[in-house]
C-alpha cells in the first residue's frame, strides 16, 4: 500500500472512531461535522425500507440520553475498512448503545481534505 493510501486508511479509521464516540456521547456537534447535511441514512424495518436525512437522525440522537450519560462504557469495533482510492472509503462498524446493537456501513469521501460520511446503511438488533 502506498504511503498516500496508508495515510488515507489512518484518517478513515480515525473518522470512524470519532463517529462511534460521538454517537456514544450524543455529541450532535461532532456528528454534524462528520456527516454531510444531505446524507441519507437507510435501514429495513419489518421488510420496509426506511430512509431519513442525517440532520433528522442527529436531532433524534440529541433528544435522548446518550449511552455515556446512562453510564455505559463505549463498545464499538471497526469490522472492516476498504479504500476505493485515496479519497473514497467504506467502513463497517459495530456498536452497542443499550438496548441496541448496531452494524453500520458508512461511505466516506474526502472533501476539501476532510473525510465526511456521505451515506449510511445500518442493521439493528437487541444487544445481548
Amino acid at each position: 500500500m502506498s504511503a498516500q493510501l496508508q495515510e488515507s486508511y489512518r484518517q478513515v479509521a480515525a473518522a470512524a472512531e470519532a463517529y462511534a464516540i460521538a454517537f456514544h456521547e450524543g455529541d450532535t456537534n461532532e456528528l454534524g461535522r462528520l456527516f454531510l447535511p444531505d446524507c441519507k441514512l437507510q435501514f429495513v424495518e419489518d421488510g420496509t425500507l426506511r430512509c431519513f436525512a442525517a440532520s433528522d437522525w442527529i436531532a433524534i440522537v440529541g433528544s435522548r440520553a446518550s449511552a455515556a450519560a446512562q453510564g455505559h462504557a463505549p463498545d464499538f469495533r471497526l469490522a472492516s475498512l476498504e479504500l476505493a482510492g485515496p479519497d473514497c472509503a467504506a467502513v463497517t462498524i459495530e456498536m452497542t448503545s443499550p438496548p441496541n446493537r448496531f452494524r453500520d456501513v458508512l461511505h466516506l469521501l474526502r472533501i476539501d481534505g476532510t473525510w465526511r460520511i456521505v451515506a449510511k446503511a445500518f442493521h439493528r438488533d437487541l444487544a445481548g
